[in-house]
């Protein structure tokens, strides 16, 4: 059985330099004729249980209750900044290629930036590890993964990246126009809230990149999403906060975690989508007081599975 340390270093040299061989395969309980990413997927998992196993013989603490501060800040595979630190250490391009494909979703998002990082400087890269990692940046569809995506794809050369500028180009200006909208709406100019005023596919994109949004906005759907809109119905509530479904801004997280404490199962539902797909520190502490707290089945379902 490999161990922790020799499953990190097998990671962070790459597919090209040390996991090429079939006897990691084996040990990982693959076939000898296994992808790539079939590969890394298994030693992201065989990574997961040493350290879940490596817990079992650590003393417990004193007490469980822990601060958002607190929780798996230093954890080398789930706290907040594992992913972007050990991922933002590889170089090889097949195995960032196959972690967009198949990590868990914090590694995903990093593996995407930073294919995008290294096409920066393709010169620095052989044609096929430029083609590799275009065509990964092409192929993937994943909306949890849209942001990352066009974010990388404006590394790209040609056609992808002029199509991903106008994209932008194209939201900036709903986005001026949602801004006019919200100024007036607190000025008491129009009495219809901007964002619940659009249809939702358009609401939808424009919160697909709610973290590029300007802070004045950012507090404007904090205001909505704790009610103190003043106009905003519970039904407007819900498809606000299902639009922002993965919008991962950690800008909305204090107001969502007011919501998912609250007592409208509607919307700790959908607050709970929003948080389990948010990478901050202060979330896995709020969905497990939520967990605690609530009596209804459906709740504690979605935020176990937002955990």
């Amino acid at each position: 059985m490999l161990t922790q340390e020799a499953l990190q270093r097998l990671i962070s040299q790459g597919v090209e330099r040390g996991l090429e061989g079939s006897d990691v395969r084996v040990h990982l309980g693959l076939d000898a004729r296994a992808s790539d990413t079939e590969m890394v997927s298994a030693l992201l998992d065989a990574q997961v249980d040493a350290q879940a196993t490596l817990q079992l013989y650590k003393a417990a603490p004193e007490s469980t209750a822990q601060s958002p501060q607190d929780t798996n800040a230093d954890d080398p595979l789930t706290g907040s900044g594992y992913a972007w630190m050990v991922v933002d250490h590889i170089d090889d391009i097949a195995t960032l290629a196959a972690m967009a494909r198949a990590g868990q979703l914090r590694q995903r998002r990093a593996a995407v930036l930073r294919l995008g990082k290294k096409l920066r400087a393709p010169k620095s890269l052989r044609a096929d590890q430029v083609r590799l990692a275009t065509q990964t940046l092409e192929e993937i569809r994943d909306v949890e993964l849209s942001y990352e995506r066009s974010q990388a794809r404006l590394h790209m050369s040609g056609a992808a990246a002029r199509r991903t500028r106008a994209e932008i180009e194209q939201w900036q200006r709903m986005v001026d126009r949602i801004r006019s909208g919200v100024v007036d709406f607190w000025n008491g100019e129009h009495a219809q809230e901007p964002f619940t005023a659009l249809p939702g596919d358009q609401r939808a994109h424009v919160l697909m990149r709610a973290r590029d949004l300007p802070d004045s906005l950012t507090y404007h759907i904090t205001a909505v999403l704790e009610g103190s809109d003043g106009v905003c119905t519970r039904e407007q509530r819900q498809s606000l906060l299902s639009s922002l479904r993965y919008a991962g801004d950690s800008r909305l997280v204090p107001s969502l975690c007011l919501v998912l404490l609250g007592n409208e199962s509607e919307l700790v539902i959908e607050a709970a989508r929003v948080l389990g797909r948010t990478d901050d520190l202060r979330v896995p502490a709020a969905l497990q007081e939520a967990y605690d707290r609530s009596i209804v089945d459906v709740e504690k379902a979605v935020i176990a599975g937002a955990l």
